[in-house]
């Protein structure tokens, strides 16, 4: 069985299955540096290791040996027993991947949620964009108008200006030139 094809255990199955307490279990992986990992990232999240194969078959020959001792089990029964123990880390392992299945659709509809939301903020500042780009273009073109009335304006006012200049001086100039 390759690294890869080797399940991952919590400690409570890994001591059912080499008939050790957890806590053995957990001194021996970190004593013998067996393949360790986390599930997630909270408190309670139980971590899970790989049993290396020489461990197994140390285990399997120890059975092996108590089994010779003591024939209270018939191969069947020891087969069966076997079987049971395998379907219950089945299970356990199918209710952990349940409850991971759980978190992830649970943290994938936050994610959505928060997406949507995202969404909705930038549809609302591109609105409100367009709107400034709007109400600038209009103070443009209004101070653009004034400009243009600004300068009709002061034309007019220098046509009046001259007007009241020779509406100032005295009639014989005006006659004469």
């Amino acid at each position: 069985m390759t690294e890869v094809d080797k399940p991952w255990l919590t400690y409570a199955e890994a001591a059912a299955i080499l008939g050790l307490s957890p806590e053995a279990i957990r001194q021996r992986a970190a004593r013998n540096d067996w393949p360790k990992r986390r599930d997630g990232n909270r408190i309670n999240d139980p971590a899970r290791v790989q049993i290396p194969d020489d461990e197994l078959v140390r285990t399997a020959r120890k059975t092996d040996q108590a089994g010779e001792q003591s024939s209270d089990q018939s191969p069947v029964q020891a087969e069966q027993s076997g079987k049971r123990n395998g379907l219950a880390i089945d299970a356990q392992q199918e209710e952990e991947h349940r409850r991971l299945v759980q978190a992830l659709q649970e943290r994938l509809a936050v994610a959505e949620a928060l997406r949507d939301e995202a969404r909705a903020q930038r549809d609302e500042a591109l609105r409100m964009r367009d709107e400034a780009l709007r109400l600038r273009d209009e103070a443009r073109s209004g101070i653009e108008e004034a400009r243009v009335r600004a300068a009709s304006a002061e034309a007019e006012l220098r046509g009046v200006r001259e007007a009241l200049e020779e509406a100032r001086k005295p009639f014989w100039r005006r006659w004469l030139g």
